[in-house]
């Protein structure tokens, strides 16, 4: 039996340790053309229905039939054709919508969640350099959910109820356990 002191042992090649999960989720990407790399969506640009909803989206109103027939003529069209057609436009943006998922994932690795409390539904944190992401996890069976806000300083947690009575502000006043994870 042989012992691997230094180099690359049998976790490093079969991927056993996370740093090296990441090669491997990347090597469909590189194996991709160039050509196929920068015409990602392109289809959608040359699409006329999309091409003219976009002209006159900055128009105020001009999103009216008579500007657009084109796009309700659409909308009358039956569901299931009016969905095969958001499918193909979608599928046109899947190596972007993977690329974003494996960025988002390397980033949500970088963060290890901690319990933390919110006194009186509030909770403010310093805010480091490389946080890109601040994930939150509570419990959503008591009536409340986080609202986030913050600048490259600090940020604050603010938990708000979901339905309150009318003589409630919509803010929760007690205090809240929750896990916070900055990325």
């Amino acid at each position: 039996v042989s012992v691997v002191l230094s180099g690359d042992g049998g976790d490093e090649l079969f991927g056993g340790y996370s740093r090296y999960k990441i090669f491997k989720r990347l090597q469909p990407f590189h194996k991709l053309p160039y050509p196929i790399k920068k015409s990602v969506g392109s289809a959608l640009k040359e699409d006329k229905l999309l091409s003219a909803i976009r002209q006159r989206f900055a128009i105020p109103g001009g999103a009216c039939s008579f500007d657009l027939p084109n796009l309700h003529f659409w909308l009358q069209q039956p569901l299931e054709q009016r969905l095969a057609e958001i499918a193909q436009w979608l599928e046109t943006l899947a190596l972007l919508d993977d690329a974003i998922a494996v960025s988002l994932s390397f980033i949500r690795e970088r963060g290890q969640f901690v319990n933390v409390v919110a006194d009186n539904g509030f909770y403010q944190g310093a805010a480091e350099d490389k946080n890109e992401l601040i994930r939150v996890k509570c419990s959503v069976d008591e009536g409340y959910y986080p609202t986030l806000s913050g600048n490259k300083y600090r940020y604050a947690l603010r938990f708000m109820l979901f339905s309150p009575q009318e003589s409630q502000s919509g803010a929760v006043e007690s205090s809240i356990q929750f896990r916070l994870a900055a990325c």
